[in-house]
């Protein structure tokens, strides 16, 4: 999920709070745009979601973890206690992502999955049936703010100015971003960090919450840990994802033309066309559960599995990485490079991760960032 989400941030890092994938200078090659379909169809909103998905499944294996943990010292008491424990892991959660959104990257994704974790924690302890009722809503929510925002824009269209130029506020921000030294793009973060984090708010929340709560029940009836009881569930999933393919194609075009043709005026139905698109998670989803026991899935798994044990040190990395190379306080990269190379670059950037966290988890067991995570949660206590 992060090498997915990597794979766009880096499109996107040196732009600033406009489109999610970045704007062109220039006409595009056949290359870049092949490129920027490609990560538009397979990649955008798809790992992200899956990112969520897993936020909420291991949010249920955490909740009982810590009430088991909690029900040793005091039974009555240990959904209280477990509560709040896992508070105190989002509050953690919090700190780091506005550090993150505010001296790294303003498009942190760790502020908005804290402030959203506080929503889900009251639901930790509800019965499956209310949480399949709650995702419902959710997901209903979801779909009608996409269609709805859509329609708002584009009722406004005739009142954009300028539609076929990029906005002179992104190219200011292209500028900091890709030639300012660090001091410089302080102000220009942190107004991009509370504009992403406004807008997830207001048009994001019932879909993150959808997926939290889907990870939620997929925890809680061992949807991952005995698929073979699920055979129906995760066929349906590929059909869906199979399904989503063209929808996710078509909203990658609808945007792309957009970002060529009139880069000032949001194309509004593409978004939301690539809303309904990012189901094609579903299907690479059920394609590891389905293939986990083939002899190459499993080899794949085990060679991803030490980056994945640390999750949050890792996130961090890539934003360190993409400053380092791309921003005007590091190589500079962000100036020059095409966005095949972009997308190559961050392809590197996972395998150096990959490799360091294989080395890393063998001699110390768990990242960095996740050990304080873990002090933070117990105290001093070591748990077993």
């Amino acid at each position: 999920a992060l090498f997915g989400i990597l794979q766009v941030n880096i499109q996107s890092f040196v732009w600033g709070a406009g489109d999610p994938l970045g704007y062109f200078l220039a006409l595009p090659s056949a290359l870049d745009a092949a490129t920027h379909l490609a990560v538009g169809t397979l990649v955008a909103g798809k790992f992200l979601s899956i990112f969520a998905f897993l936020f909420g499944f291991g949010a249920a294996l955490q909740f009982k973890a810590l009430r088991r943990r909690a029900a040793v010292a005091a039974p009555a008491a240990s959904v209280v206690q477990a509560l709040a424990a896992y508070r105190r892991r989002l509050r953690f959660l919090l700190a780091v992502g506005i550090a993150h959104g505010l001296l790294l990257y303003y498009g942190d994704i760790l502020t908005f999955y804290a402030l959203c974790g506080f929503l889900l924690a009251p639901l930790l302890a509800q019965r499956p049936a209310r949480l399949l009722r709650l995702a419902l809503l959710m997901w209903a929510l979801a779909a009608a703010i996409a269609v709805g925002a859509a329609a708002v824009v584009e009722a406004a269209r005739d009142a954009m100015e300028q539609p076929d130029r990029i906005p002179p506020e992104v190219l200011e921000a292209f500028g900091t971003y890709a030639a300012g030294t660090y001091l410089e793009q302080l102000p220009q973060r942190a107004a991009d960090f509370f504009n992403v984090l406004m807008s997830m708010l207001l048009l994001a929340l019932p879909q993150v919450l959808g997926l939290f709560l889907l990870g939620m029940l997929a925890a809680r009836l061992g949807w991952l840990a005995r698929p073979q009881r699920y055979r129906r569930l995760w066929r349906a999933a590929t059909v869906l994802g199979v399904l989503a393919l063209p929808v996710a194609a078509a909203g990658a075009w609808l945007t792309f033309s957009s970002v060529v043709q009139e880069p000032g005026l949001p194309n509004a139905a593409g978004y939301a066309v690539q809303f309904f698109g990012t189901a094609v998670a579903c299907l690479y989803v059920a394609a590891f559960v389905r293939l986990r026991g083939r002899p190459a899935v499993a080899a794949v798994i085990r060679w991803l599995a030490p980056a994945g044990r640390m999750p949050l040190t890792n996130y961090l990395l890539q934003s360190v990485a993409m400053g380092a190379l791309l921003s005007g306080w590091g190589l500079g990269w962000g100036e020059s490079v095409s966005r095949a190379q972009l997308a190559l670059l961050a392809l590197a950037i996972v395998l150096v991760q990959i490799a360091v966290s294989r080395a890393w988890i063998v001699r110390f067991g768990q990242g960095p960032i996740e050990a304080l995570w873990r002090r933070a949660t117990y105290g001093a206590q070591k748990p077993r």
